[in-house]
């Protein structure tokens, strides 16, 4: 959740910054909030700590560019969305996804 959050957060900043204040933060920065909470519930921060492998990653993008409503706040690309699975995959920090994902 912290990688689409990140993807979606710059093209939402209100929405991000009241999620951000209801998990307790004392900035507008949610997608920090967020990985805060993921280490204090000692929550897997990669989803190659729940078995996803690299091989899952082009099926994961397809389901999901069928899945994410045309509302989604960011547009989703195939480019985009590989940058994000891949991240989440090795648990890298979200917040560099971010300008990546953007751009791809």
């Amino acid at each position: 959740m912290p990688y689409v959050l990140t993807f979606n957060a710059p093209a939402v900043p209100e929405v991000s910054a009241r999620l951000a204040d209801a998990l307790g933060s004392d900035s507008s920065d949610a997608t920090a909030a967020l990985s805060s909470l993921y280490r204090e519930i000692e929550a897997p921060r990669a989803l190659a700590d729940i078995g996803f492998t690299e091989d899952g990653i082009a099926e994961a993008v397809e389901r999901s560019l069928k899945a994410i409503p045309e509302s989604n706040p960011s547009i989703p690309t195939e480019e985009n969305l590989m940058a994000l699975f891949r991240a989440a995959l090795n648990g890298e920090d979200p917040s560099t996804l971010s300008a990546a994902a953007q751009q791809a």
